[in-house]
């Protein structure tokens, strides 16, 4: 199951609905690559989350999700978690992103 971890590091942010924008925002900004991305929203408009702070990955409703990578011996490399409206901008909630990286 995956390679051992030496230790993980957690990167937490918190986007609040008056700074989700046509543009990307900023969530979490990593510099070593990720096992676990843990996704709480409850934005109330549906958005787009990125990896890398440029492109489209997840168009989402308000909903949670976890990508978990380690039964795959995957990686998310240094991801800059990054949010944006479809459109239309919200006016309630909030996005929250827990980034686990795994440090050898």
């Amino acid at each position: 199951m995956g390679r051992p971890v030496a230790h993980a590091v957690f990167k937490h942010g918190v986007v609040a609905f008056g700074s989700v924008t046509g543009s990307y925002s900023s969530i979490v900004q990593c510099t070593d690559d990720a096992i676990i991305v843990h996704v709480f929203n409850t934005l109330n408009e549906p958005i787009f989350l990125s990896m890398d702070g440029a492109t489209d990955h997840f168009k989402i409703d308000c909903e949670s999700f976890t990508i978990d990578l380690r039964s795959s011996d995957r990686q998310i490399k240094t991801p800059n978690v990054s949010v944006k409206h479809d459109g239309v901008a919200p006016t309630a909630g909030e996005i929250s992103v827990t980034v686990i990286q795994a440090n050898e």
